[in-house]
């Protein structure tokens, strides 16, 4: 039988077996309960694409959405109800939405900092600097006067 290895995570503080799933850092020479792990993985997820959901999941939502939108037009009956079309209709434009608006809301604020980003590095390039070869205060990438790159 293997023994026990108490630790305790660096994040949280919760002490448990590094036998059983851990991460070990190197630098710091500390580990990290999967708990931990787990939710780092999710946020790492959340800042490369913006989202929490994958999209195995958004695909998910948008297809019984779907399904939901395409049973409102057939009744059980028979005969056509307003209230359950209207039912089939309401559930399933929320779950299309609850798929769809997290992946909308990243791809704006990808835009939206990738803007920022661009106006950032317009505005140094245009703010006065000094010429390192012949002294004259400037603007741009490459000096006005003597041409040598700034």
């Amino acid at each position: 039988m293997a023994q026990k290895h108490m630790v305790k995570c660096e994040y949280c503080g919760r002490q448990f077996d590094a036998n059983h799933g851990y991460r070990y850092n190197r630098q710091n020479r500390r580990y990290t309960c999967p708990r931990c792990v787990k939710l780092m993985q999710g946020d790492s997820r959340q800042h490369s694409t913006g989202m929490r959901q994958n999209r195995g999941a958004m695909i998910a939502k948008f297809a019984i959405g779907a399904l939901f939108i395409i049973a409102g037009f057939m009744s059980p009956e028979g005969g056509w109800s307003i209230g359950y079309f209207l039912t089939a209709l309401v559930v399933g434009g929320a779950l299309i939405s609850w798929g769809l608006l997290p992946y909308i809301r990243a791809k704006k604020e990808a835009s939206a900092e990738a803007e920022a980003r661009a106006e950032a590095r317009i505005a140094a390039e245009n703010e006065p600097k000094v010429c390192p070869s012949c002294g004259a205060q400037t603007k741009g990438r490459f000096c006005e006067y003597c041409g040598s790159k700034l």
